[in-house]
């Protein structure tokens, strides 16, 4: 992906590296604040990327640009979707985002982050639309959105303030790769604006899979009315894509240390390429035989409108809504190694073959506000409300193949009496479920400035209903299939419930001088639990439902002088959290205590460009119940430091930047039985402007091809799972901008 310099600029402009603050603390904050105040005057911890910065951190996807962030753990090694995301040493707990909203314009893309097999990445594309990504870490993201006690990550698309467009061409040169981008903006008389883009792209992926396994793109549009007393923008959005899922791969652990089977390079395998399983056949909800391709991967669809007002009232209110709506639908396939049975040459794999068939939503936030005086102090009191409908109704089923690692090939294991049906893994493998949750969140914010002090405080109710049923898989009369569904309804069960938390959050800004302010911040924020808690569990309302509390601490700094600029901030978090990992088949209601520091610098001297971050992270189990040996361990996945560094250096038409990413080695279980090493990788690019509307660029992802692994299982007889980066990949690109 090219991305778009930021505002609308030649080409050549990238050669003053867009003359901006790599550290922006003038940026207007959008998210997680109820003022439009700059970075500097706000009590949050807040990342801004424009979208020169967003290209130059080398990412391929959504997951990879957040590991440039600092106080964020992102795991992109899934691919384009279904990755894992933290912050702050809170747990990563089975996969997904559990406590990181994602958005695009303000409003969640899903209502939770950690949906099993439908993660909210898997539904965003940055592309030539991507104005700016703002992210909010902690701060009064626990007040001001839902499920995101520990931050929010917002995609802000451009409006067309600017007038101009891009088209850009990129060809993969170690792989195959054809991508084509453009987007336009501008306006439409006096009071309209508009912009559009989109891109379109077909390979075979990073891991050079033999077929077509990227095939699809994304259409966005949106259109701004500039009224008497404020403005109406309508967004649309269609999303239409096919990518590979990456999933975990069978490797050795020699005295303790990972460590890839011949023939498997956990970079590049997919398991799926060679091999004689062209599709995935199971007995569906109505009996007869549902057959998918393979080579489907992760295929998703998202069609989206959505419309922003913002007034300004009678008497200084000022009136403000965001509303989208959208029809999310998709399936997940691919085979996963973590089913066992392993021997040297052989692995048994589970076909996770996963209909989202329904993940539509919508959203709706409501604003009034209203800046005045009092006493000689500021005050700005806020009020709304947040209204959300998110459906989640999914299908599994999922087939267990003995595969080959010596020939690449595999067989069916078990002998179906319909060809391709291999063996079911059980009924936890072959579930039905079709969940609506409803949520109505009144809020209210104040913040008080006196002089150089601003003191702010905030409060939510989050009212959850959840409403549906779930169906557990029971084997059929053929041992070679299960059912995801039984006639007599013995395995099915209602979903009816209701669950409420009250969350807070108190912070203070104090700006010493125009360039230099203190900060400070207590929240206690909650995460609802989706689909994770449908395991079962009496879902009718007769027991508890249990919840995920976040309560946090943190205080920083933040302060510029000439072209330098940085953000430190300390911080503790607290979190009780009731979970069930379904790679391990097992539930826990965990206490941790995290606390650390995160440092964002930036400097900019003529030519000369350096972007860093460093995150140090203390985190461990402090309660486990019912899992004794986790107590005082690390929690999984998470490592004690993690560090980012963008150099950039300009010479004439010449661009040549570098984003250095890595972490200090963590550990692959709540256990700590296993170790994953530290690891740093390099993304670079070189660009040449040829003229002052047109860039071509070359760019390398790990570009040392660095073996880095990010998540394991414990290993059984020396042989274990893991999964790794995705290794070394080179495109050329041309970019054209009017």
């Amino acid at each position: 992906m090219a991305a778009k310099t930021s505002g609308k600029a030649s080409a050549g402009a990238q050669d003053a590296n867009a003359q901006q603050p790599l550290v922006n603390l003038n940026a207007i904050l959008v998210t997680g604040t109820t003022q439009k105040k700059t970075v500097m005057q706000q009590s949050l911890s807040v990342t801004t990327l424009n979208s020169t910065q967003i290209q130059q951190t080398g990412a391929t996807n959504t997951a990879a640009i957040l590991g440039s962030v600092p106080g964020v753990h992102a795991e992109s090694s899934g691919g384009e979707g279904n990755a894992n995301l933290t912050v702050r040493g809170l747990p990563i707990s089975a996969g997904g985002s559990r406590y990181v909203q994602y958005q695009e314009n303000g409003l969640p893309v899903l209502l939770f982050g950690d949906l099993d097999f439908a993660t909210p990445d898997e539904f965003i594309r940055s592309d030539f639309n991507t104005s700016q990504l703002q992210v909010v870490r902690g701060g009064a993201a626990s007040t001001l959105a839902s499920n995101a006690p520990g931050g929010i990550v917002n995609f802000i698309d451009n409006t067309g303030r600017q007038s101009g467009g891009d088209i850009g061409f990129t060809e993969g040169l170690n792989y195959r790769l054809n991508r084509l981008d453009f987007d336009y903006g501008g306006h439409a008389g006096s009071d309209m604006r508009y912009h559009f883009g989109g891109f379109f792209r077909e390979g075979n992926s990073s891991k050079g899979t033999n077929f077509t396994s990227e095939n699809g793109g994304q259409f966005k549009f949106n259109l701004t009315k500039e009224l008497n007393n404020g403005s109406l923008t309508l967004y649309f959005k269609h999303l239409d894509d096919k990518t590979p899922t990456y999933l975990d791969v069978p490797v050795r652990v020699v005295n303790g240390q990972i460590t890839p089977l011949p023939g498997v390079d956990p970079r590049t395998y997919y398991p799926l390429n060679g091999t004689n399983i062209v599709s995935d056949s199971y007995v569906g909800p109505g009996g007869g035989i549902i057959t998918n391709s393979t080579n489907n991967g992760l295929s998703v669809k998202s069609d989206a409108i959505g419309a922003h007002v913002a007034l300004s009232l009678a008497q200084g209110w000022s009136f403000d809504d965001k509303f989208s709506t959208a029809h999310n639908s998709g399936n997940f396939l691919g085979l996963d190694a973590s089913q066992g049975g392993q021997t040297a040459t052989t692995y048994e794999g589970e076909m996770f073959d996963v209909g989202l068939n329904n993940l539509n939503n919508t959203f709706n936030n409501l604003q009034f506000s209203k800046d005045f005086h009092a006493a000689g102090a500021k005050v700005h009191v806020a009020g709304g409300l947040f209204t959300a409908i998110q459906n989640v109704a999914e299908t599994w089923n999922w087939n267990v193949y003995s595969m080959n690692l010596v020939t690449g090939g595999a067989t069916l294991l078990g002998s179906g009496t319909t060809p391709g049906i291999g063996f079911g893994c059980g009924a936890i493998c072959v579930r039905d479920f079709n969940v609506q949750y409803t949520e109505n969140s009144p809020f209210a914010d104040v913040a008080v400035t006196e002089g150089r002090l601003t003191v702010d405080a905030s409060v939510r109710h989050d009212s959850l209903h959840a409403n549906g049923w779930q169906n557990q898989g029971v084997p059929s009369s053929n041992p070679a299939q299960y059912v995801p569904y039984t006639v007599a309804g013995t395995n099915l069960s209602a979903v009816n419930y209701s669950v409420a938390h009250n969350s807070y959050s108190i912070g203070a800004n104090y700006l010493v001088t125009p360039d230099l302010a203190y900060f400070a911040r207590y929240s206690d924020g909650v995460s609802m639990n989706g689909d994770r808690i449908l395991y079962g569990n009496p879902l009718n309302g007769s027991t508890p439902i249990p919840i995920n509390e976040v309560k946090q601490q943190e205080a920083g700094v933040k302060w510029k002088r000439g072209g330098f600029s940085m953000f430190g901030t300390l911080f503790a978090a607290q979190t009780q959290e009731s979970n069930f990992d379904l790679t391990q088949n097992q539930f826990s209601d965990n206490t941790y205590h995290a606390y650390g520091m995160e440092l964002e610098a930036g400097y900019l001297h003529n030519a000369f460009g350096l972007h860093a971050g460093l995150t140090y992270t203390h985190s461990r189990i402090v309660a486990a119940p019912g899992n004794s040996s986790w107590l005082n361990k690390i929690p999984q996945r998470l490592p004690n430091l993690m560090y980012q560094i963008t150099p950039t250096y300009s010479y004439g038409n010449y661009l040549l930047g570098a984003s250095i990413i890595g972490q200090t080695s963590s550990y692959a279980d709540n256990g700590n039985t296993l170790s994953m090493p530290a690891y740093t990788y390099v993304n670079a690019f070189l660009n040449y402007n040829v003229s002052d509307n047109t860039t071509i660029s070359l760019a390398a992802n790990n570009l040392f091809n660095k073996l880095a692994y990010t998540e394991a299982n414990v290993p059984s007889n020396g042989l274990s799972v893991a999964r790794a980066i995705m290794g070394r990949t080179v495109t050329a690109s041309i970019r054209y901008s009017f």
